[in-house]
């Protein structure tokens, strides 16, 4: 899944998840539902990025063959 988004915040999902599995397989639920929900949150916002970022290059790419045609 990191390679579909911003590779920075895929990292930081995969860490937090790591990180929610250790704390889970130590007992603390707690800490494990808040690393989960914070791999979450980078991974939407990686995605939801990245997504924007490919849609604004392919504008540009679009934009500039429709102005090479003139």
């Amino acid at each position: 899944m990191t390679i579909f988004c911003c590779q920075p915040l895929g990292i930081a999902a995969i860490v937090f998840s790591a990180l929610a599995n250790g704390e889970k397989s130590s007992g603390n639920y707690q800490k494990a539902m808040n690393h989960a929900k914070n791999a979450k949150t980078c991974l939407l916002i990686g995605v939801i990025g990245g997504a924007l970022i490919i849609l604004f290059f392919l504008g540009l790419g679009i934009l500039g063959a429709l102005m090479d045609t003139h």
